[in-house]
């Protein structure tokens, strides 16, 4: 009996080896050239591809150095303009203000005059409408306006008014009222609104009016 001995890995890598050269065989010398140019113009184009990436960082790169280096050189006269433009415009309210205060001080003493025993007659009926079947009101007038309102208050009055009680008052103004319910106060003076206008004014002008600077 007669036994041999065989490598079957070995027998296997030459099969796989003679099927390899086998397939070699069907690809003809064209074939071969076609996919080495294919392979060099897929290689070329990936380099290309790669190249235009890198110039179009650079590029980037670049311009964004470019930016910051003229911000930082300008970023000075920019500041400069920007205060510049921000003291003109703060000149130029100052300079607006200080024409309303002087028309306001001309005009207001006689809208106190002419149109302060008109306000407080608004505020009486305002007064009337939120203390609305409330038990009492009182009301206290200058007594020039006690004289003049007093017949317009109670033509004012309805079935569900309170009770009136209207005083004279020597402390009040004839823009002035104060009045008062159950459970609630009401004071105005025309006077003292015209006097905060004035003040507020006086304080944005203060001390007096810049003159307009050009903005450079």
């Amino acid at each position: 009996m007669t036994v041999f001995q065989r490598d079957f890995d070995e027998e296997m890598q030459a099969e796989d080896a003679r099927r390899a050269a086998e397939r070699l065989k069907v690809f003809t010398q064209a074939d071969l050239d076609a996919a080495a140019a294919a392979a060099r113009a897929e290689g070329f184009e990936a380099g290309r591809a790669q190249g235009r990436d890198e110039a179009t960082a650079e590029i980037t790169a670049s311009l964004e150095a470019r930016q910051t280096e003229a911000l930082e050189k300008f970023a000075p006269e920019i500041a400069t303009l920007l205060g510049n433009q921000l003291a003109h415009q703060a000149a130029l309210e100052r300079h607006l203000c200080g024409f309303a205060l002087r028309v306001c001080e001309k005009v207001f003493p006689e809208f106190i005059e002419s149109c302060s025993t008109a306000r407080v007659e608004t505020q009486i009926r305002r007064a009337m409408e939120i203390a609305l079947r409330k038990p009492r009101l009182t009301i206290r007038l200058s007594p020039a306006n006690v004289a003049r309102l007093t017949p317009v208050i109670e033509a004012s009055a309805g079935p569900n008014s309170p009770a009136l009680n209207i005083v004279a008052d020597p402390a009040l103004a004839d823009g002035g009222i104060h009045a008062d319910w159950d459970d609630g106060v009401m004071d105005y003076s025309f006077e003292t609104v015209c006097r905060s206008i004035l003040i507020a004014l006086r304080q944005t002008v203060s001390p007096q009016a810049t003159p307009i600077r050009k903005a450079v």
